[in-house]
């Protein structure tokens, strides 16, 4: 019962990111943002993490009937959505602390390079 409810929140999971995904690549195809193009990496990595645990649950329920996921499986679908979760963050970083006025830019710039030269 336990590996059914895995597996039905995993396939949960894979759906819900997929229809992200998707829903994000329309935006970055209508409007060329690259935020929505991050997006759209993200989710699709971290709805791939899911349905590969999904298949890692439901191969050994039917197949091996160990009561364990192969730890292969396990991490590859944790570590595309670490991925995923981290082109989130990334794209996070990138809208927010970096700023759009080029006078700000220019001076945050020249007072890096400053405090570089003089350390």
């Amino acid at each position: 019962m336990e590996f059914l409810l895995e597996i039905i929140l995993n396939f949960l999971g894979l759906a819900v990111g997929l229809v992200i995904a998707t829903m994000s690549y329309v935006g970055y195809k209508n409007t060329g943002s690259p935020t929505l193009f991050r997006l759209t990496i993200a989710f699709f990595a971290i709805g791939i993490g899911f349905g590969i645990l999904a298949i890692g649950y439901v191969l050994d329920d039917f197949n091996f009937q160990t009561g364990n996921i192969n730890r292969g499986i396990s991490i590859l679908g944790v570590a595309s959505q670490t991925i995923g979760y981290w082109f989130i963050a990334f794209s996070h970083t990138i809208k927010t602390f970096f700023p759009k006025s080029r006078r700000v830019r220019i001076t945050s710039g020249f007072i890096y390079f400053v405090s570089i030269r003089f350390n």
